[in-house]
């Protein structure tokens, strides 16, 4: 059976022969009936000297396998030493499949040669130069080993910290292979891990050479090209990516960042790494969706789906806009998208009917294109009514919001906080029980409460951005991701 024609990524690190290992990778490839298979082998650069320092050579890494991401490959292949020690880092930010050989190495060859002999392992001397460690790729074989690796003194840090571990015993010859070794070469370092005790030598996969060269002076040899690139074949699946929460931002700036800063507070994380993925398109030059919509002015329907399309690009799994006046242009943004766009406005009605009934009295407080295009009141209709202010004190609302002390200009207290709170003084006159602060800059000047106290009464005020936030953790949880 005939399989597709996939990629295959092989990146070889500064001086290291993963040409050869490409030929072994066509070979298993072809073997296990991919028809036609494309291998595309990269070797990194050698960088600066001195001054080109670990970081540096995992950034151009990291490129490399973010290359192939874009491309599509299959599996990304590491055959050398040094790139497989930083497999862990690579995958948490990559979902491209990056075939395992260093963790498993030493469980394997204890099962092959149990009761035969123990295996010595060659690495040439880039093994460690670079001084990295990677404690998630420590091997735990199920029946004890010794390993021996060939490499300089000053580097034997990152094969310690990758093999070194209960049931392994490490051993370090003298002689140096350097950069290109010779057969000569692998050959006096095989005999040299004999006289330590290893009568099995494993290679680095990218040393085919090596492989050729002990076979002929009658080594036995374990063939770790071949087994690599049959392993990773067999094993190698994508990587389900972290949930991401995309956020149109900048309608209005505060308003992002108090709702970035509600995902975070929602967000049951004990450290940092618990903490959803989150990508910000923050985008202030959004025509403004009030203006639109009482005066005619531009249009920001372009302009939103185009934030929403680049955040769709960024791989969001969910698409966030906290302003609630945008809601106006959701569902036709909605239609020319593959990503869902999360509505605050649905995640605020809904929270009342589930929590507190629909016979309570709601106002709502928002702008005035919030308030005329009716889109709240379209999404409760049939559920519960809606209160909005008269003339005069809407104007007052909006003042808190649009005006020269007001929200958009940098103020959170004073008059722009004085025109807010006779906003809910007005409608808390009228008779309502719940107040809807729905606007994103609102919640910047009064907080979430279930009981807020205002001309005598005690009121539910309600936070859609603060709703939205718990919403999306939620999903985020859901997903498993």
């Amino acid at each position: 059976m005939k399989l597709p024609s996939p990629l295959f990524g092989v990146i070889g690190g500064p001086g290291s022969s993963a040409t050869d290992f490409h030929a072994v990778l066509r070979q298993a490839a072809l073997a296990a009936g991919f028809k036609a298979p494309e291998i595309v082998t990269v070797t990194l650069a050698a960088g600066e000297g001195a001054t080109d320092g670990v970081r540096h050579r995992k950034m151009r890494l990291f490129e490399a396998v973010r290359a192939f991401e874009r491309r599509g490959a299959a599996a990304v292949y590491l055959p050398g030493w040094v790139e497989q020690t930083l497999l862990t880092e690579l995958r948490a930010e990559t979902t491209v499949p990056l075939a395992n050989f260093l963790s498993e190495l030493a469980p394997v060859l204890s099962t092959l040669v149990a009761g035969v002999a123990d295996p010595g392992v060659l690495a040439s001397a880039q093994v460690s130069r670079t001084g990295v460690s990677d404690p998630g790729y420590r091997a735990k074989p199920s029946a004890p080993v010794t390993i021996g690796v060939l490499a300089d003194p000053a580097e034997q840090a990152a094969i310690v910290a990758a093999l070194g571990g209960p049931g392994v015993t490490l051993v370090f010859p003298s002689t140096p292979l350097g950069a290109a070794p010779t057969a000569e070469a692998w050959v006096q370092a095989a005999r040299e891990l004999g006289a330590a005790g290893a009568t099995v030598v494993v290679p680095a996969p990218s040393d085919v050479a090596a492989v050729q060269a002990l076979r002929a002076a009658g080594v036995a040899v374990f063939d770790s090209a071949a087994w690599y690139a049959a392993r990773g074949l067999s094993t190698a699946r994508p990587k389900p990516k972290p949930f991401k929460i995309g956020i149109v931002g900048g309608v209005g700036p505060a308003a992002t960042v108090d709702f970035l800063d509600k995902i975070v507070k929602a967000t049951p994380a004990k450290k940092d790494q618990e903490h959803i993925k989150v990508v910000v398109e923050q985008n202030p030059q959004i025509p403004d969706r009030t203006r639109n919509l009482i005066h005619g002015e531009t249009d920001p329907t372009i302009a939103l789906y185009a934030t929403c399309r680049r955040l769709e690009d960024a791989g969001a799994d969910i698409i966030t806009i906290p302003c609630n006046t945008a809601h106006a242009y959701v569902e036709d943004v909605q239609r020319h998208l593959s990503v869902p766009i999360v509505s605050m406005l649905r995640t605020t009605i809904e929270h009342i009917q589930n929590r507190y009934g629909v016979t309570r009295r709601i106002g709502l407080l928002a702008t005035t294109g919030t308030v005329r295009t009716g889109v709240y009141h379209a999404v409760a209709r049939g559920i519960f009514d809606l209160m909005v202010p008269d003339d005069e004190h809407q104007e007052r609302v909006m003042a808190s919001i649009y005006g020269p002390l007001g929200v958009k200009a940098g103020y959170t207290e004073g008059q722009c906080l004085d025109d807010l709170v006779a906003g809910v003084r007005h409608l808390v006159d009228r008779g309502a029980e719940i107040l809807i602060l729905g606007c994103t800059e609102l919640p910047v000047l009064i907080d979430e409460s279930d009981d807020y106290r205002i001309a005598g009464k005690s009121v539910v005020m309600l936070d859609p951005t603060n709703l939205l936030a718990r919403r999306c953790v939620a999903l985020a949880q859901a997903s498993g991701r």
